[in-house]
């Protein structure tokens, strides 16, 4: 499981992401006041360890290999614990809350992933750092005039820039920015 998050002033316990029977199966990502992010899987709880700082973008990453989690924040491991929880369990997934709805995400939330598989620690460092650019204030990722429909692509390994043509005109990436 990875996204991007940017808390609000956390009371309590919110939660990002619930796929659970309230401790019996499956896991919940949730954030509150004393332990930052962390991860419930069937009563096991798995913490980073302080709280993340109110109205910033932070990347996080929850993967789990065998029997060990790790978790990333920024790019980089803050914690590792062994978790042998049966995640295998058919059940509702629901973003930004739990199933019952009592304990919302004071905050905003984006690009949640969840994989079959796990990224490796290199590739979930590239992923921080090719994605980080969209949070920064006045990012410009989007592309030029009102059309999203690409009429011609080009990229050039000189400059490593990626041309992008729409009807209204050209928009220039390097990277996503």
């Amino acid at each position: 499981v990875m996204g991007w998050v940017k808390p609000n002033s956390i009371s309590g316990s919110d939660v990002l992401l619930h796929r659970n029977n309230f401790g019996v199966a499956g896991f919940e990502v949730y954030m509150n006041t004393s332990a930052g992010l962390g991860l419930s899987t069937a009563g096991q709880y798995f913490e980073k360890g302080s709280a993340l700082p109110d109205n910033t973008w932070s990347f996080f990453c929850i993967k789990r290999v065998g029997t060990t989690a790790y978790m990333y924040i920024n790019g980089e491991q803050v914690n590792s614990t062994g978790n042998s929880a049966n995640l295998s369990v058919n059940l509702p997934l629901t973003i930004g809350n739990d199933a019952s709805k009592n304990n919302p995400f004071s905050g905003s939330l984006a690009l949640f992933r969840i994989s079959g598989t796990a990224p490796s620690a290199e590739q979930i460092a590239k992923i921080y750092n090719d994605e980080k650019v969209l949070f920064q204030e006045n990012a410009q990722a989007t592309l030029y005039g009102t059309s999203d429909a690409v009429t011609a692509l080009a990229y050039d390994d000189t400059t490593e820039l990626f041309h992008v043509g729409t009807s209204a005109g050209r928009s220039v990436f390097q990277g996503l920015r």
